[in-house]
């Protein structure tokens, strides 16, 4: 049977291939948020993202965009700080940094500059 959990008033069934991550980037990528791909940021977080903390995202939907670099320029995190290859969660489509799996958003950390985490979400992986 499935545990029972409770987010912010909504109620989910837990399952045990759901993993919480954090997204984040190496010390030399420069990241904003913006609603639209700042010139000379490598990477831009889309400003409608803070409607959806709590929220889930389906899989494909866009996170924001990149300036010529490849999904290897970002890391990923357990909440056990075990290191996991981001290209198991986020895929880049053009310039645009796209979720590979259902997830829901936990946080968007506002201090992205200097300690490079972006994004904290629990995805669901099939």
């Amino acid at each position: 049977m499935q545990e029972l959990k409770i987010y912010d008033n909504v109620i989910a069934y837990s399952s045990k291939f759901d993993t919480v991550i954090t997204l984040l980037v190496d010390e030399h990528t420069n990241v904003a948020v913006a609603d639209r791909p700042i010139f000379g940021c490598k990477v831009t977080i889309d400003d409608k993202l803070y409607e959806h903390v709590g929220g889930m995202l389906a899989a494909g939907y866009v996170l924001g965009w990149v300036d010529y670099i490849s999904v290897n320029k970002f890391a990923c995190l357990t909440e056990q700080n075990h290191y996991l290859e981001a290209g198991q969660f986020f895929l880049i489509e053009g310039n645009a940094l796209k979720l590979a799996h259902p997830s829901m958003l936990i946080n968007i950390y506002s201090d992205m500059t200097t300690d490079k985490k972006i994004l904290k979400l629990r995805v669901h992986l099939p």
